[in-house]
């Protein structure tokens, strides 16, 4: 759990106890947990205003991702100016840390060589606000300030990334700098989808993948407002509305149809499937009064 006192906390919620709590140099925007590493596990911290750090919680060690990548427009000497702020996110297994910059570049991180594989482009150099995989590993959702949700499918095979981005690499040897990481990304993430609101145009908040990946989720950003906005494949939305309270986060359940919202006022809203009894579908049926009544042979032929 990241807090705005700059500290991160690793809680036990079952026995409620709090393993361990560190204080950083700069106050986190936002913290994950390593999907597959030891107890207790790495985490990645995205403070504000300066690079991702992965964060040892059992000895407290702190390491900087390097993400600064030689461009024409950036000075290498301050990452901040090219990069600030930063969300980032584990892939499935662990192997990778994706970075998204304020410039319009996702970036493909072996955070324990601490080095940059491969850069996405992002349409319209629009800052990356939230970067979130599926469950499965399969599709990255991107959140920019274009205010448009983009679905990249993942092409890199699972557990295996790292050296399917060395073999990449070796493929464009004849290129250097920002042309061999772009070329390599392009092997990596293939745009398959955008989601936007034409009507209101509005940003979101906390965009996120459903429990089998197969719908979208996200939270409207305009004020006074508590809208959920749910898209399945072919791009068709529902709305959910509640009270006229902004949405501060939201996050859908790991394996129920259920998606719990926060709101402003610090109130927690749960969403699920409306089931009701449907008493129609029950036809009415008119026993006879010797319907199944046992009958023998003889009575029978006595008739």
């Amino acid at each position: 759990m990241s807090s705005a006192d700059q500290s991160l906390t690793l809680w036990d919620v079952k026995n409620d106890n709090r393993i361990t709590r560190i204080v950083l140099q700069k106050n986190p925007l936002q913290a994950r947990l390593h999907p597959r590493s030891s107890k207790p596990p790495l985490c990645l911290a995205c403070p504000l205003s300066v690079p991702p750090l992965i964060v040892d919680l059992n000895t407290e060690k702190t390491t900087s991702l390097h993400i600064c990548v030689l461009h024409s427009r950036c000075d290498c000497s301050d990452a901040t100016t090219f990069c600030s702020p930063t969300p980032a996110c584990f892939n499935k297994y662990g192997n990778l840390v994706y970075v998204g910059t304020s410039k319009g570049k996702i970036l493909l991180i072996d955070y324990i060589e601490n080095e940059v594989h491969a850069m996405i482009l992002i349409p319209g150099d629009c800052e990356v606000k939230n970067i979130v995989f599926s469950r499965n590993g399969r599709y990255l959702l991107a959140n920019s300030s274009d205010r448009i949700i983009r679905i990249y499918e993942n092409l890199l095979p699972l557990k295996d990334e790292v050296k399917a981005l060395d073999a990449l690499k070796g493929n464009f040897s004849g290129l250097k700098g920002t042309d061999k990481l772009q070329a390599v990304g392009s092997n990596c993430l293939t745009l398959i989808r955008e989601m936007q609101d034409l009507t209101m145009i509005s940003h979101w908040k906390s965009p996120c993948f459903s429990d089998n990946g197969e719908w979208v989720v996200a939270g409207s950003a305009s004020k006074g407002g508590h809208k959920i906005y749910i898209w399945d494949k072919a791009i068709q939305v529902k709305i959910l509305e509640g009270p006229k309270e902004s949405i501060v986060d939201l996050a859908w359940h790991p394996a129920r149809p259920i998606v719990v919202s926060v709101c402003l006022a610090g109130k927690i809203h749960v969403w699920a499937k409306d089931v009701s009894e449907n008493c129609s579908v029950f036809v009415p049926f008119v026993e006879r009064e010797d319907e199944f009544d046992l009958k023998s042979p003889e009575t029978e032929k006595v008739r």
